[in-house]
C-alpha cells in the first residue's frame, strides 16, 4: 500500500555530538559512550541536539572485549504508557522470541507522531551512528529492525526508505508500507501476521506482501492463526521460527559501513 510519508528537516550541529553522515540530527555522544554493557536489561536515555531525549531500553547478552554482536532495534506499538514504551515488546516478545541470537537488543521510545515518520528513522540512524563512534561491540553489517504493528509498519517504511542502514527486518501484525520504496526490493524481511488480526485485514496484508514476493522483493511471509492483534506474548513461538531464517540471512550479510 503506498501512504505518502512528511519529510522534516533537521539542520543543527553542535560540538561534542555525534552526527549521521545523511542527517542534521545529532546525539550526545557521551550517553551511549557511558554504556555499560552487563547482562540483562537496562534502562537508558539519549539526548538529541534538537533538545529531545529519548528513553530506551537495552538487553545485553554476555559480551567480552572482542564481541561484536548483531545489533537488534525493537520498534514498539501504541498499546504502552509511560516513559520506556519498547520494555514490554522487548521483554515478552523480541527477547524471548529471538534467545538464541546472543544479540545487542536496543527498544526505544517513539518521540514522532509513527514509526513511518521519517524523523523516526533519523533518530534511529543518528542512534546507530552514535554506537558506531561510541564503539559498541556492534557488527554494523548486522543491524536488524524488528517491531509490531505501529512498529512493524516502521519495520516496512525504514527498511524500504534506508537499505543501506538495515541487514533485515521483520514487522509483525502490521500493514504493509511500500509503495515506491527502493529497499522494499533490496532488505531481507519476514513477516508474521495473524489471520484473526482485527486490526489490519489478513487479506489485504497478504494480497500487498505477495504482489511484493511476485515483483522479487526478498521476503518470507508466515501467517499464524487465531491471534488478536493485541496478543503479544502469543506471537513469541512464531518469531522463535523467524530465527534460523535470521541467521542465515546475517551470515550472508555484507554491507558497508
Amino acid at each position: 500500500m503506498l501512504r505518502k510519508i512528511p519529510f522534516l528537516l533537521f539542520a543543527v550541529s553542535f560540538l561534542g555530538l555525534a552526527c549521521s553522515e545523511e542527517s542534521g540530527l545529532s546525539i550526545k555522544l557521551s550517553d551511549l559512550e557511558l554504556v555499560d554493557f552487563v547482562q540483562g536489561y537496562q534502562f537508558k536515555e539519549v539526548s538529541f541536539s534538537d533538545g529531545s531525549t529519548m528513553p530506551y531500553v537495552l538487553h545485553a547478552p554476555i559480551v567480552t572485549s572482542v564481541s561484536k554482536l548483531p545489533l537488534i532495534i525493537v520498534l514498539h506499538g501504541t498499546i504502552p504508557q509511560g516513559k520506556y514504551k519498547g520494555e514490554i515488546f522487548l521483554k515478552f516478545l523480541a527477547v524471548p522470541g529471538l534467545s538464541t541470537m546472543n544479540a545487542i537488543f536496543v527498544a526505544p521510545t517513539l518521540l514522532a507522531p509513527h514509526w513511518t515518520y521519517p524523523e523516526a528513522l533519523e533518530m534511529i540512524k543518528s542512534f546507530v551512528d552514535g554506537a558506531k563512534r561510541a564503539e559498541w561491540p556492534v557488527d554494523f553489517e548486522k543491524i536488524v529492525v524488528l517491531g509490531y504493528s505501529n512498529g512493524g509498519m516502521g519495520v516496512w517504511a525504514m527498511t524500504g526508505s534506508d537499505p543501506d542502514l538495515f541487514a533485515a527486518g521483520i514487522p509483525m501484525a502490521a500493514e504493509p508500507v511500500i509503495g515506491s520504496l527502493k529497499g522494499t526490493a533490496i532488505v531481507p524481511k519476514y513477516v508474521i501476521h495473524s489471520r484473526a488480526d482485527e486490526v489490519f485485514s489478513f487479506t489485504e496484508v497478504e494480497r500487498d506482501v505477495n504482489a511484493e514476493i511476485q515483483k522479487g522483493a526478498p521476503i518470507v511471509f508466515s501467517p499464524v492463526d487465531n491471534f488478536s492483534h493485541s496478543a503479544i506474548s502469543n506471537y513469541v513461538t512464531a518469531l522463535k521460527e523467524a530465527e534460523p531464517w535470521l541467521r542465515t540471512v546475517l551470515s550472508g550479510s555484507a554491507k558497508s559501513n
